[in-house]
């Protein structure tokens, strides 16, 4: 009996660890662990945090009186206000270059960017 049990378990082991050395299923193993954190998700109570005080209420007061409400902040809608310029100076900073340009929208850096800074014989990679 124990060596049956032996030998399902150094089987199993064996098929996961030759499952798991193929390169092209490694993305299946980390596809079923999300599927199992899905799961464990669904299967809670509450999709809620636990509460806890909310300690930057005058914070938060301050952003919407100064902001207002939203589901976007695009410049094209607000325009351009202190979020967007500090966001753009951390971006440029993180990336060691002098400046940076934020769009709201993939499209509109095509058709602004390309006409304003590549010149005829530039290679563009998209």
């Amino acid at each position: 009996m124990m060596s049956a049990l032996m030998n399902m378990t150094t089987a199993l082991r064996d098929w996961v660890s030759a499952l798991y050395d193929a390169p092209p299923t490694r993305h299946l193993v980390v596809e079923a662990l999300l599927i199992v954190v899905i799961l464990f998700q669904l299967t809670r109570k509450s999709y809620k945090p636990p509460k806890r005080p909310l300690t930057e209420k005058g914070s938060c007061i301050g952003s919407l009186e100064k902001y207002g409400v939203g589901s976007c902040g695009p410049r094209g809608f607000y325009g351009t206000i202190d979020v967007h310029l500090d966001c753009e100076t951390k971006i440029a900073k993180f990336l060691g270059t002098p400046d940076s340009i934020l769009y709201s929208y993939g499209i509109s850096a095509i058709f602004s960017v390309i006409p304003a800074f590549c010149k005829k014989g530039d290679i563009i990679v998209a």
